[in-house]
């Protein structure tokens, strides 16, 4: 990973600020992400927010989306939170973004995430949340 990602130790760029305010966090939300923990966060959309989640892990931004209700326009605000999201990956000097969405209701938009390299897994929930299990679409890009 680049030094870009030495935030840790030091104060975070502008530029790394306007990212991470372009995907919707807040100004305690980006002191998580700073601090490396998941920050879970309202997803700007053109109609009702939605519920995102972003971490750095080592090389790696994850950065997904929990839930989205936007009839008619959601394929539209994928494609703004992925081009937010490898602009974060970007100016941290993450080597890799790992998009993914959890539980997509879609059907049209699960078979179009598959066509386009997605991968379908089951990934467990916590107890305190309901248990039992989840669905999660994801994939792994490099960013260069």
């Amino acid at each position: 990973m680049s030094d870009d990602v030495s935030f840790r130790a030091g104060t975070p760029r502008p530029a790394q600020l306007r990212a991470l305010r372009s995907v919707g966090l807040t100004r305690s939300q980006r002191r998580a992400f700073f601090r490396g923990e998941l920050v879970v966060f309202d997803l700007p959309t053109d109609s009702e927010a939605g519920m995102g989640k972003i971490q750095l892990a080592g090389a790696r931004l994850r950065c997904g989306i929990v839930g989205i209700e936007h009839v008619g326009g959601g394929l539209q605000d994928l494609a703004r939170f992925r081009e937010h999201a490898r602009a974060v990956a970007r100016v941290f000097g993450a080597g890799e973004l790992e998009l993914f969405g959890e539980s997509v209701l879609n059907e049209r938009v699960e078979a179009m995430l598959l066509r386009r390299g997605f991968t379908r897994t089951r990934e467990p929930v916590p107890q305190e949340l309901g248990g039992g299990s989840k669905v999660v679409l994801w994939k792994v890009f490099r960013v260069g």
